[in-house]
């Protein structure tokens, strides 16, 4: 297995001079090295970066590190990141180039000091940042949000299973759900799992913004003309609006989002809702 050590790629360091180098390193085609062009004699050359391509996991100081431990690896080291594709470790003078598709480290290369200002650049954010990022946009988008009936509520789509889920709106969900499961996204919002695929979806602020057909359906007029146009059955909790897969309380302070699968029990009015 490939050993990472700081500075240093299966025992061979950065730093230090191409004379020094073993010629069966050298010439080695698993290794990719790269000298600096300081010096007329290219025996007195520095390695300035030692590579190995289409890696599947790598050991660095006694861990061993493959896609299975990766996001954890990535959470307790911190690193620079570029493109969500280039991830930069300073403490370790390590740089990975990871392809999230395949599954594999493209690219796994150790750099010398003199590179830092290269690799390291100032602009680049911490995966840390960049998650904390992510969550503050999902909640931004989790308050103005687009209804389609049947289909999705925002970005949560009914039969998603709950890994899409959780990657789509970086939220951590268990490997392993109860057949019927609710969670709580936020302070406002709950989600239920019915054998593993999104099926409901409940909203309790009448902050957030949701649109459908451009009307904003937490407004006692949008109540009011959807009891109008649309087809209903009142429960004691409220009205269910069964072609459009939506049920509001009277006191319009929740809205219950939900799959074809669970119609037939929205529409049951002899069934308590705390019953399926």
């Amino acid at each position: 297995m490939l050993k990472i050590r700081k500075n240093t790629l299966n025992s061979i360091q950065v730093g230090r001079k191409k004379k020094d180098l073993a010629e069966s390193i050298i010439n080695d085609p698993v290794y990719f090295l790269e000298f600096d062009r300081k010096h007329k004699v290219l025996s007195e050359s520095i390695l300035i970066t030692v590579s190995m391509r289409e890696v599947q996991s790598f050991d660095i100081n006694g861990k061993v590190v493959s896609f299975e431990s990766l996001i954890s690896f990535l959470e307790d080291e911190n690193p620079l990141v570029e493109d969500n594709s280039f991830y930069t470790f300073p403490q370790y003078n390590l740089s990975l180039y990871i392809d999230w598709d395949k599954k594999i480290f493209n690219e796994v290369l150790i750099y010398d000091k003199t590179l830092k200002i290269e690799y390291e650049k100032s602009s680049f954010l911490t995966y840390k940042e960049i998650q904390e990022n992510q969550r503050e946009t999902t909640k931004r988008a989790a308050h103005n949000l687009y209804f389609i009936p049947y289909t999705a509520v925002g970005n949560f789509k009914f039969g998603t299973d709950p890994q899409l889920f959780s990657e789509e709106n970086n939220f951590n969900i268990p490997k392993e759900i109860s057949a019927k499961q609710v969670i709580e996204f936020d302070e406002n919002i709950l989600v239920r799992f019915d054998k593993n695929k999104l099926t409901q979806v409940v909203i309790s602020n009448k902050n957030t913004s949701i649109l459908y057909n451009g009307l904003k359906l937490f407004s006692k007029d949008v109540l009011d003309e959807l009891i109008k146009n649309e087809k209903y059955i009142e429960r004691t909790m409220g009205y269910v609006f069964v072609d459009l897969g939506l049920a509001i309380t009277h006191d319009m302070k929740t809205i219950y989002f939900f799959d074809q699968s669970l119609l037939p029990f929205w529409k049951n009015k002899n069934r308590p809702i705390t019953s399926w």
